[in-house]
Parts: C-alpha cells; sequence; structure tokens
C-alpha cells in the first residue's frame, strides 16, 4: 500500500524565496549601452568641434600689421588752430599763429611802449646790470652811423682794466650831452642810463677780472 505524503507546508514559501530573480533582458541591455556609446560619442564630437581659444601674437609681424592697421596720426595743422581761437572769439592769421609764446609775451609787453623803449628792452632782457654783456652787444642798439665806437670782444672785457676803458669809450659815444638836439637824443640817454647802472653794479661787485 502506498505511502501517503502530507502535504509541506512550506514548500510554496521556499519556493517563492528561492526562485532565480528576474534579470534586465539582454535585449533591452543592449539597447542601454548603445545609447551609453552613442552619447559619449556625441559629447567627444562635440568637444572636437569646440575651437580653442587662440593664443596671443606677439611676434613682429603681429605688431607692425597692428601700426599699419592704426594708420597715421591726424596732424593738427594751423588752420585748426586759427579755427579754434576764432571760435572763442579771437581773430588770429597765419602770422599770429605760426609766432612763439615768446613773441607772442613780447608783444603783449610792448603794446603801450614807444620805439626807443621797445629798442632797451630788447637789448638789456637777460643782459640786466651786466656791463661786459652790454658793451660786448652796443652794435645792437646803436643808431646807424654812431661815430668812434668799436664792438669789443669778449676776449676784449676779461680784465677789470679793459671793462673800465670800453666803458668810458663808449660813455663818450652815448653822453646825453654830446646828443643834444639830435634824432637820436633819447636812445642815447636810454643807453646811458643802462650802462651807468650796470658799470656801478659792476664796481659795488668789486670790479673783478674774469
Amino acid at each position: 500500500m502506498p505511502t501517503t505524503t502530507a502535504p509541506d507546508p512550506f514548500s510554496d514559501l521556499l519556493k517563492d524565496s528561492w526562485s532565480a530573480p528576474t534579470g534586465p533582458n539582454l535585449h533591452n541591455t543592449g539597447d542601454l549601452l548603445g545609447e551609453w556609446s552613442g552619447s559619449n560619442t556625441s559629447a567627444s564630437n562635440s568637444g572636437s568641434t569646440t575651437p580653442k581659444p587662440a593664443r596671443p601674437n606677439y611676434s613682429r609681424t603681429a605688431f607692425e600689421n597692428l601700426n599699419i592697421n592704426q594708420g597715421a596720426k591726424p596732424k593738427v595743422s594751423s588752420d585748426t588752430f586759427g579755427d579754434l581761437l576764432s571760435s572763442q572769439g579771437f581773430t588770429a592769421s597765419s602770422k599770429n599763429v605760426n609766432r612763439t609764446l615768446g613773441d607772442m609775451r613780447r608783444a603783449e609787453e610792448i603794446k603801450e611802449m614807444d620805439p626807443v623803449s621797445i629798442k632797451i628792452r630788447d637789448w638789456v632782457i637777460g643782459k640786466e646790470r651786466n656791463i661786459r654783456a652790454l658793451l660786448g652787444s652796443l652794435n645792437d642798439v646803436l643808431w646807424e652811423g654812431a661815430e668812434k665806437w668799436q664792438q669789443p670782444k669778449m676776449a676784449d672785457l676779461l680784465t677789470a682794466a679793459q671793462v673800465k676803458r670800453s666803458y668810458y669809450k663808449a660813455c663818450l659815444v652815448v653822453h646825453p650831452d654830446k646828443q643834444v638836439g639830435q634824432p637820436h637824443e633819447k636812445l642815447a640817454r636810454a643807453i646811458f642810463t643802462e650802462l651807468n647802472d650796470a658799470w656801478n653794479a659792476f664796481e659795488q661787485a668789486g670790479s673783478q677780472s674774469l
């Protein structure tokens, strides 16, 4: 008589617990790998097409090209300066524009001066109270035809005795008493005054020789 096996109440439970886990479909896995591979390929392709930043070029040719592209700087002409003065209410001719600042300053200083004062100013400027310099440039201020005067060289004005001798000779030419009623009386008086002041300064300094 066959033996009857009693049913195992845990068989179903163990069967469910030890059943093989359901893994991913191989076909689906292949699809995932393909998608991952394609995405990496696209990323690498996109990275390869991105241009790298250019390195700065410090070669001589680059600087020469830069200078050529910049072109020459605009030049400011005298007409431009004249237009600027005109816009500010000044009248400027081409002759005035080309004058130096020194010329413009001189023009302003001599505006109210008479011709004799202008001549004396131009002779004395830079040589004030310098007897040697004044005697060595006396021809610049003397009137044409002045007699008894020979322009000394600086080599003739080194010693105090030479300066004194040249000073006396100049006084004989420009002394005001000898020019009374003459056309150059005013100029002679102004020259004499400047020479006399310079001589007094020379004596006060000790009449030193060079």
